[in-house]
């Protein structure tokens, strides 16, 4: 058996939209969102890390770099924040970050606001 490449770890990123009446009113207000039924997102999907790997810190260099694509390409294509569907165990993990939860289930959201303030001190940092 050769050894080759791995895959330590991946994340998806796809057009979405989120209800703007699903959002807190107070996020709503200070981003100064429009009226639309729906608004434009960017799903975060499937981040995970190898098992092998994990405690490695691969999956927050999974995650900056996601969220630095969904921010450069907001300027191009629509997008207010990243949404993530956080596992029970993955919730404080997203919150350091600065992701927020919604009232109902398991989602997540950044708004890119906060992306953008998120990459400029890692960027900062490194």
């Amino acid at each position: 058996m050769a050894d080759g490449p791995a895959v330590l770890g991946y994340y998806t990123l796809s057009a979405h939209s989120i209800e703007r009446n699903a959002l807190p009113e107070d996020v709503v207000k200070k981003l100064k969102l429009p009226k639309y039924a729906l608004i434009p997102a960017t799903l975060m999907g499937r981040l995970a890390v190898d098992l092998k790997y994990q405690g490695q810190r691969i999956g927050e260099i999974l995650l900056m770099d996601g969220l630095e694509r969904s921010y450069v390409h907001s300027s191009q294509v629509a997008s207010f924040a990243v949404l993530v569907d956080a596992k029970e165990n993955a919730v404080e993990f997203y919150r350091r970050y600065g992701f927020l939860k919604l009232p109902t289930g398991r989602r997540m959201f950044i708004p890119m606001e906060t992306i953008k303030k998120l990459i400029g001190s890692t960027r900062r940092a490194g």
